[in-house]
């Protein structure tokens, strides 16, 4: 769920394609990557390897540079479960606790397109994710009331992400339809049907 950058930089290589007619051009296929999203790999790459060579100190340094290229859109349970392992076990849980405050408006910001119950299907995937790995750093830790509780919240959430998923895909289907039947519309000359279409499943568009 980490966003896009709009400034990116090519990378390919030359290749061969031909016209309809066989006649042999050149074009560039290109790759685009953002140097941000090249940065935040490079960090964790360094961060892995000072893990490996037991600077924890530092690992953990290395990935508080990499949340804060992204600010409020971290998402990574990853900083956590390192801080639990440099033994820093009450920064590992308020790490924890910050993503699962931060989680809803994440989901708000990246998915503002998507029906509401699909944010919220979303939501509950994500939140049963940070609180299983949240089970981990607390069996790690032994610290066996507090992994009781993320236990119990791990299945609290991920038995709403079921129930909320097959919703989701049902409201897919009904726009995929209404979006046909607006374009079928469109042809025929209705344009009021592909602006009440926006209307109702993408207001963010129509305004």
């Amino acid at each position: 769920m980490l966003p896009d950058e709009r400034e990116e930089t090519p990378v390919g290589e030359p290749r061969l394609i031909y016209d309809g007619d066989g006649i042999t051009l050149t074009a560039e296929l290109i790759v685009y990557k953002n140097p941000k999203t090249i940065r935040y790999g490079e960090l964790n790459k360094q961060a892995t390897a000072a893990k490996r060579a037991r600077d924890m100190p530092r690992a953990v340094e290395l990935l508080q540079e990499a949340k804060a290229l992204y600010g409020d859109d971290y998402e990574d349970t990853r900083l956590a479960k390192f801080l639990q392992q440099a033994g820093r076990f009450d920064d590992a849980m308020t790490e924890i606790q910050w993503l699962i405050d931060t989680l809803h408006g994440r989901i708000e910001r990246h998915l503002s397109h998507q029906p509401r119950v699909t944010r919220r299907a979303s939501q509950a995937g994500y939140m049963s994710r940070i609180h299983r790995d949240a089970v981990m750093i607390c069996k790690r830790a032994k610290e066996t009331e507090l992994q009781s509780h993320h236990g119990a919240e791990q299945l609290r959430w991920t038995n709403l992400a079921h129930k909320l998923w097959p919703l989701s895909e049902a409201c897919d289907l009904q726009r995929s339809e209404e979006f046909a039947l607006a374009c079928a519309a469109s042809r025929q000359g209705d344009r009021t049907s592909m602006e009440a279409y926006f209307r109702k499943w993408r207001p963010d568009v129509s305004e």
